[in-house]
C-alpha cells in the first residue's frame, strides 16, 4: 500500500464523543432523537472533543453523571453541509441540491429570500419551511419527502436522499472552538461504545 492510499483510508472515518443522560443499548433509538437537542435540525449530535460532548450528557443538570460514548462514522467532508459556512463554500452536492430545488428553498425562505451568501443552517431552516407549503406553491409538502409528521426529521432525511449524511458545526468554549457533528443517516455510525 502507498503511503498515499495508507491518507485517504485514514480520512474515511472519524471518532467522535457523544454525551448523553440516556442508556443507549444496541444503538440510538429514532423515537429519542429529536427530544433534547435540536439547534441544528433532526440527528444524532457529536463532537470532536470529548470534554464538549460531557458538557451536552450532563444537560443543564451540572451535578448529575453523564454517560459518554465513543463511536467511529464513515466520513467524506462532501457528504456534510458546513452548517457555519455560506453556500458558496460548500460541497458539489450542497450546491447542485440548491440547483435543484431552488423554488422550493426559495418558498421557504418566505419574506428573507435566499441567496448564496446564506449559510448551511439557514439551507435547512429553509428546506424545513418549505414542508410547511404544498407541492404546488412550490412546497415539499405532500412529496415523496413528507413522511415523518415532524419537519426536521423531513428535512434531514430528505438531505440523506440527496447524499447529504450530516452537518458540521462549530461552538465555541473557552479554549476555543470545537468542531461538532449532527449525524442525519444513522448507518454510517460504526462501533459504539460506552466509555462511562
Amino acid at each position: 500500500m502507498k503511503d498515499k492510499d495508507y491518507i485517504l483510508l485514514q480520512d474515511a472515518y472519524k471518532s467522535l464523543y457523544h454525551g448523553s443522560n440516556n442508556d443507549i443499548i444496541g444503538g440510538f433509538d429514532e423515537n429519542k432523537i429529536g427530544s433534547s437537542a435540536t439547534a441544528y435540525g433532526w440527528g444524532v449530535y457529536f463532537s470532536e472533543e470529548e470534554s464538549y460532548a460531557k458538557t451536552q450528557g450532563k444537560g443543564h443538570n451540572i451535578d448529575m453523571q453523564g454517560k459518554m460514548y465513543y463511536v467511529d462514522i464513515d466520513y467524506n467532508s462532501d457528504e456534510f453541509i458546513k452548517l457555519d459556512y455560506p453556500i458558496t463554500e460548500q460541497s458539489t452536492i450542497i450546491k447542485n441540491i440548491v440547483n435543484k430545488f431552488k423554488k422550493q428553498i426559495e418558498t421557504g425562505s418566505g419574506r428573507y429570500g435566499f441567496n448564496d451568501n446564506d449559510i448551511g443552517i439557514r439551507l435547512y431552516r429553509y428546506i424545513r419551511e418549505s414542508f410547511g407549503y404544498p407541492k404546488e406553491q412550490n412546497g415539499l409538502q405532500n412529496t415523496e419527502w413528507d413522511k415523518y409528521g415532524n419537519k426536521d426529521k423531513n428535512t434531514s432525511m430528505f438531505l440523506v436522499s440527496q447524499g447529504i449524511k450530516g452537518g458540521i458545526f462549530y461552538t465555541s468554549t473557552k479554549e476555543g472552538y470545537v468542531k461538532n457533528y449532527i449525524i442525519y443517516d444513522l448507518s454510517i455510525l460504526k462501533n459504539l461504545k460506552r466509555i462511562y
